[in-house]
C-alpha cells in the first residue's frame, strides 16, 4: 500500500524522492520547501494500519492544504480508516485522493458506499478508453448537391434501425416545465422549430408506428455552424466555458438516464415531416411491402 503526503513544493525538492532514499528525510526536504518544518507525517503500520505522528499547523498556516493520497489495497476500508486519523488530529480538512485503476462503476460504488473520498484519480481508464478503446464512426450521406441546392438522400438497408434519415437536419432539446430534458428531437433543417407550451408529435427514428406527444415548456437548438468553407465562423469558448456547459446540461437529465445500471433509454425522435421524407424513399425504393 502507498500512501504519499501531498503539498506544493519546489522542483529542487523532489531530488529527497529519489529511489532509495530515506523516506522520512524525502518528505522532510517536501515540508521544507513551502516553508513548514517537519512535524507531521502519515505512515503506514502493517497492510493497513495508519498512524499519524504530530500536526501540521505550520503548514495550514502559511495557507497549504494537507492530503493523502491511496494508490492500492482496499481503497474503501482505507479512505475510512485515514479520514478517522486525520480527524483525530484536528486535520478535518484534509483531504484524500485516490487512484489505482479507477472507473466509472468503482467510483459509483465507492461514492454509494459513502467512502470519504475527496478527489479521483482517473489515468489508465481514461487514457486507453478501457473496454471501448475504439470510438467507431460511420459517415452516411444524408444529401446531395445538384445546381447549387442539397437534396435529399438515404442509405437503405432491410435493417430500420440502419436506414439513415434524409436531407441536412437541426436538433432540438426539449425540456419540461421543471428544466428537466424530456427528449431530443431531429427534424429537417428547413421547417419550423417546435414552439414552447405546443403539442408536438415526435417519432421513432426507425419510422415505424411509435410515437409520443410532448408538450415543452422551453426548446434549445443543438447544432450552430462553428466553420464554413474551412474556416471558423464563430467564437469559439474556453476550455471552462465547454465544461461548465457540459456539467449544466448533465444536471438536466434526470438520474434515471445517468445510472450505470439499468439506465432508462433517453428518447432521442424524428419530426413528423422528416419522418415522412425517409418513409417516401423506402416507399420508392421497396414498395408498399
Amino acid at each position: 500500500m502507498k500512501v504519499t503526503v501531498l503539498a506544493s513544493y519546489e522542483p529542487q525538492a523532489a531530488k529527497g524522492l529519489m529511489q532509495g532514499s530515506d523516506r522520512e528525510a524525502a518528505i522532510r526536504t517536501l515540508f521544507e520547501s513551502v516553508g513548514g518544518k517537519m512535524n507531521s507525517l502519515m505512515f503506514t503500520r502493517g497492510m493497513y494500519d495508519v498512524v499519524v505522528n504530530g500536526e501540521v499547523r505550520a503548514l495550514a498556516e502559511k495557507g497549504k492544504r494537507f492530503g493523502v493520497r491511496l494508490d492500492s489495497g482496499d481503497i474503501d476500508y482505507l479512505s475510512r480508516e485515514v479520514r478517522k486519523a486525520l480527524d483525530a488530529e484536528g486535520l478535518d480538512d484534509a483531504y484524500i485522493v485516490v487512484s489505482n485503476d479507477l472507473d466509472e462503476e468503482i467510483i459509483e460504488h465507492l461514492v454509494a458506499d459513502g467512502a470519504p473520498v475527496d478527489l479521483w484519480g482517473v489515468g489508465t481508464k481514461l487514457v486507453t478508453g478501457g473496454e471501448d478503446a475504439a470510438f467507431t464512426g460511420v459517415y452516411k450521406l444524408a444529401a446531395v448537391e445538384r445546381g447549387g441546392r442539397l437534396e435529399p438522400t438515404i442509405r437503405y438497408s432491410h435493417n430500420p434501425e440502419k436506414s439513415s434519415n434524409p436531407g441536412v437536419k437541426q436538433a432540438y432539446r426539449l425540456y419540461d416545465a421543471n428544466g428537466g430534458a424530456m427528449a431530443d428531437l431531429i427534424a429537417l433543417e428547413e421547417e419550423d422549430p417546435p414552439l414552447p407550451g405546443r403539442e408536438i408529435d415526435i417519432f421513432h427514428p426507425s419510422g415505424d408506428w411509435r410515437r409520443a406527444t410532448v408538450r415543452p415548456a422551453r426548446v434549445e437548438p443543438l447544432l450552430a455552424k462553428v466553420m464554413e468553407g474551412g474556416r471558423v465562423c464563430a467564437p469559439l469558448p474556453a476550455l471552462a466555458d465547454i465544461r461548465g456547459s457540459l456539467r449544466g446540461r448533465l444536471e438536466a437529465f434526470d438520474g434515471t438516464y445517468l445510472r450505470l445500471l439499468n439506465p432508462h433509454v433517453y428518447k432521442v425522435s424524428i419530426s413528423a415531416r422528416l419522418r415522412d421524407s425517409k418513409l417516401k424513399f423506402i416507399s420508392e425504393r421497396f414498395g408498399n411491402s
